[in-house]
């Protein structure tokens, strides 16, 4: 029988959400738990679309602003509307671990079946 820590399952499974800090629950003590693993990998999942999704928009940003300077104002707005979904979906996350509910994110869910099916 396992002797997790509910406590530190909870604190993990929130943490997961916080950016890179999904890391820590993956080096834990209740890394083997369902609810850290499920929780850890969609924070992980999440923090990777997200920073890919900001550098390629820095990345246009830079590399064509000297076609267009609407470009930079495009690349701006979107990086605000990612940011803003990060947020979101990260409160939707820790909402859903403080809960100890398993809800699928929208998207990340998507990405996490791909994955898992390959």
């Amino acid at each position: 029988m396992n002797s997790y820590n509910h406590a530190n399952i909870k604190f993990l499974s929130v943490i997961a959400y916080l950016g890179p800090l999904f890391v820590i629950g993956k080096f834990s003590y209740e890394k083997d738990c369902d609810q850290v693993k499920f929780h850890c990998k969609q924070g992980e999942v999440l923090f990777y679309i997200m920073a890919t999704l900001v550098l390629v928009s820095i990345f246009l940003d830079f590399s064509f602003n000297f076609l267009l300077d609407s470009l930079s104002i495009i690349c701006f707005l979107f990086n605000i509307g990612v940011g803003v979904s990060w947020v979101i979906l990260s409160i939707m996350g820790a909402t859903s671990a403080l809960s100890s509910t398993k809800v699928r994110l929208p998207i990340v869910s998507a990405v996490l079946d791909k994955i898992n099916n390959k």
